[in-house]
């Protein structure tokens, strides 16, 4: 575990190297390589916080069907929803996402509303585009919300056994 935990280290510290090139210099290559950067640290991150536990004992007891201790489905809510729980917290970004997109929207319908030129096209185009982004965040929020709620109802009383062999299966899944 040592291991990855240093490589996680080395990888955070050249992600930041890339973070401080993009503030010197804006370029294309710069944000690109950043890009890269944050994605390799967030899978590494996940391989960390999933190697701080054992889990096949909680991954045979989900196959088995045996009842899991509150300790357990708190270790598993951080396994599969944690994530997402940090995620929420940030709930001002939702909301930034949300008017952000009410904007854009609002502009687009002033194009619908008037006559469609090649200049309007080409802004239409632009605010599609530039929609992709607080579209994205707020889906993103959205979708943890959502997965939050479907992993406290599936895990409300006992789990019934094809819950416990989907949370088994996600489980082995992340941890691969």
């Amino acid at each position: 575990m040592a291991a990855i935990q240093d490589l996680l280290a080395d990888k955070l510290a050249e992600t930041l190297d890339s973070a401080a090139r993009c503030a010197d210099a804006a370029t294309s290559e710069n944000y690109d390589r950043l890009e890269f950067g944050l994605h390799e640290l967030e899978e590494l991150a996940a391989r960390v916080c999933g190697s701080h536990q054992n889990w096949r004992p909680l991954v045979a007891k989900l196959r088995g069907g045996a009842a899991l201790t509150p300790e357990e489905i708190a270790s598993l809510r951080a396994l599969v929803v944690g994530d997402a729980e940090a995620f929420l917290k940030y709930d001002q970004e939702h909301d930034r996402a949300t008017a952000e997109l009410d904007q854009l929207i609002d502009r687009i319908r002033q194009i619908e509303a008037a006559e469609l030129t090649p200049e309007s096209v080409m802004q239409l185009r632009v605010l599609c585009q530039d929609a992709h982004g607080p579209l994205a965040a707020a889906a993103h929020y959205l979708d943890g919300k959502e997965r939050i709620q479907r992993f406290d109802a599936a895990t409300q009383g006992n789990i019934d056994r094809d819950a416990a062999h989907l949370l088994a299966g996600m489980i082995e899944d992340m941890l691969r």
